[in-house]
């Protein structure tokens, strides 16, 4: 059981007044009782004198005579007292209590204490419980001695019943005093316990609010001691807690608003390298769900490679850069930047601040492949222009049908070269910032109607079908007209392209709660379920060497997707080899 200040002091108080009233209780009844035997003893001598003076002036011969015992009932008369008297050899001749066989039965009282010291010291006192009378007696002996010879002694007794009762009253007055005295002491420690503990009690309670973060209250300041400098300085130490929290609350939101703002992931550690503060993004990067306060950077992200950075700027005391690949939740790329803290004085801990450059690294990967594209798609027609110029320049030019021969072979890789700058030219025209569709309301039936019409003559020449299957209450839909005329001819370039003989390319659209989707199928052989995620990049082939045969310039839907992307549409692909493909994609309702 835990006690509180008020009650320890009550308890210390009573405990010193419960120790004083009963040392003066204990003090009292032993100077009482003293004091009563010693009077007694006083009153015992006195009256044994007097017996003995009497006796001795009696002219009977003690040892003989028979009168002792009638002696003994006057002197004990007289006196109130029991009187006893005792011959040298311890035989008792009289007593004032006994008579006839009782004197003659009683023992031998030779081996009496006091009648064994009035001989050896002139007097005898002894207290003892008397069998005979059932009661303390007190007993004091003389010698009896006339011309130097010792005749015998004489012993009065006294009982104490009277002390004993008035000791008995003197306690229960003293035990009535101490029961009083025992409340006062309760009332008074109280009293005092309560007045000395009350600040600390306030002062506590204030204490208790304060950890609480509430500073509204002040201690009451009732004196100008000890107690009252405490409660001065609870009050100075409350405002300035209070201030201070508040500063470090505005500074730690600040933090967080940064840190939630950044798009860079954030770790703050010890000196030990446990993790203190993190910020979503970190968390995004890594898929943590949970808490990870507390623990390392191994045990809950579970990258080695970014627990090894964290230990390195912590040993090195330097800063320490590194590139790490994920590959769950799924693959990144990202720059780890550790600064270490309270350096040089001593490493306090570490700053880790990871950049996801997966974009970058993607873009860059990209710009290197469009160059290597553009190069390698660049470089077959010029080398063949080149060639074949060079030999019509080396005297071919008089051979007409060889002049004639390679001249078209010529023009066909300049067409081929114009319609790969013109691609080009409109996908950086609808890549770039600048480009803003001529938005109107369009209606889908016409533009299909054109668009297929464009390759009439090229689906009779394979022998393929071309069914449009539109809705005659299709709704209108919001773009530009030559925008979507392009991804509509893009679409049915591939699918006459990559369809086989005999067959067949179906257009149709659907309308949806605030788009219309559009859909371009054919029978055609498909595309592998590796290359979807990739046929909407720049200058990617499934078939590179057929796509050429076909004059393909691998940029069509790349133009198809970022055309759909400015009409606040998406597209889609799907596909089953020798089966056939199908692309889709929406446009907003008019």
């Amino acid at each position: 059981m835990t006690f509180n200040v008020r009650w320890k002091l009550m308890i210390t108080y009573i405990i010193i007044i419960l120790v004083i009233l009963l040392a003066i209780t204990i003090y009292l009844n032993r100077t009482l009782k003293s004091h009563y035997l010693d009077l007694t003893r006083d009153r015992l001598r006195h009256e044994a004198n007097l017996a003995r003076a009497y006796i001795l002036n009696e002219t009977i011969d003690l040892p003989f005579s028979h009168q002792i015992d009638t002696l003994a009932n006057e002197i004990g008369e007289q006196l109130g007292l029991r009187v006893t008297i005792v011959d040298p050899q311890g035989i008792v001749r009289g007593d004032s209590e006994l008579d006839g066989q009782a004197l003659i039965n009683t023992e031998n009282h030779a081996n009496r204490h006091e009648i064994m010291d009035a001989h050896q010291k002139e007097i005898g006192i002894n207290t003892r419980y008397s069998y005979t009378l059932n009661t303390d007696m007190m007993y004091l002996a003389i010698p009896l001695v006339r011309q130097d010879k010792n005749i015998g002694t004489v012993r009065l007794a006294l009982p104490l019943d009277e002390i004993n009762q008035t000791l008995r009253r003197v306690r229960r007055m003293l035990a009535v005093a101490f029961i009083v005295g025992l409340i006062l002491a309760l009332f008074l420690s109280y009293v005092t316990a309560r007045a000395v503990t009350r600040p600390f009690n306030d002062m506590s309670q204030i204490a208790e609010r304060m950890a609480r973060g509430d500073f509204s209250r002040k201690t009451i300041v009732r004196s100008g001691d000890e107690v009252g400098q405490l409660a001065t300085t609870l009050n100075q130490m409350a405002l300035q807690l209070d201030r201070t929290i508040r500063e470090i609350t505005t500074e730690r939101d600040r933090l967080r608003g940064v840190l939630s703002g950044m798009r860079e992931g954030v770790i703050l550690t010890d000196k030990e390298g446990r993790i203190v503060l993190t910020n979503d993004a970190l968390l995004n990067f890594f898929n943590v769900t949970s808490s990870i306060e507390g623990r390392t950077a191994i045990e809950t992200i579970r990258d080695a490679k970014l627990h090894a950075t964290i230990e390195k700027a912590l040993k090195t005391k330097q800063e320490v850069i590194e590139q790490i690949e994920l590959t769950v939740p799924k693959e990144r790329t990202l720059y780890v930047h550790v600064f270490p803290l309270g350096v040089p004085a001593g490493c306090t801990g570490t700053v880790v601040v990871l950049y996801d450059v997966t974009q970058l690294k993607r873009l860059e990967k990209v710009r290197k492949d469009f160059v290597a594209n553009v190069s390698h798609e660049l470089n077959t027609p010029l080398a063949v222009i080149k060639g074949y110029t060079e030999t019509l320049l080396d005297k071919a030019l008089d051979d007409t049908e060889t002049a004639n021969k390679f001249l078209k072979i010529i023009s066909k890789h300049v067409n081929r070269m114009s319609k790969l700058v013109a691609d080009l030219l409109a996908l950086s025209k609808f890549e770039s910032d600048t480009y803003t569709p001529l938005f109107g309301s369009q209606d889908l039936q016409k533009i299909v109607a054109s668009s297929t019409d464009t390759f009439k003559d090229a689906l009779e020449k394979k022998n393929v079908t071309c069914t449009v299957d539109l809705p005659s209450d299709l709704p209108l839909v919001k773009g530009d007209d030559k925008g979507l005329e392009q991804v509509l001819l893009n679409l049915l370039d591939n699918a006459v392209k990559f369809t086989p003989a005999g067959g067949s390319i179906t257009v149709r659209a659907h309308e949806q709660e605030s788009a219309v989707k559009v859909y371009v199928s054919d029978t055609g052989i498909g595309i592998p379920m590796k290359d979807i995620p990739r046929i909407f990049e720049r200058f990617y082939r499934v078939d590179k060497d057929r796509s050429r045969e076909l004059g393909g310039t691998g940029l069509g839907l790349s133009i198809i997707k970022q055309i759909v992307r400015a009409h606040g549409g998406q597209v889609w692909v799907e596909s089953q080899v020798g089966q056939g493909t199908t692309f889709s994609f929406t446009l907003p309702k008019a």
